[in-house]
């Protein structure tokens, strides 16, 4: 705006495309198998289409959250290990 602050845009101003996948408010969706290494997603104003600006996403291929153990197994570890043998000082 003129005197220096700025509105936010929202769905009502913009139209968002994506080059793959599918566009849920501010999620977008790729099947598991999808074969490319990014995304393109490209806004525009909907009063002036030809103001546009795009961004590259690129795609995390591998989850780390499903190799990490689950909470019973970290459990089981805890309950499992050695007991240590050393002996706490009492109060004086």
């Amino acid at each position: 705006m003129s005197n220096g602050t700025f509105l936010p845009l929202t769905s009502a101003q913009l139209d968002f495309k994506v080059s793959a996948g599918k566009l849920e408010r501010n999620t977008v969706w790729l099947d598991w198998t999808f074969p490319h290494d990014s995304i393109v997603v490209e806004v525009s104003l909907k009063k002036e289409p030809a103001l546009r600006k795009s961004i590259t996403i690129w795609v995390k291929k591998k989850d780390e959250q499903l190799d990490a153990p689950v909470n019973d197994s970290l459990l089981q570890q805890i309950n499992n290990r050695p007991k240590s043998s050393t002996k706490k000082k009492g109060k004086n």
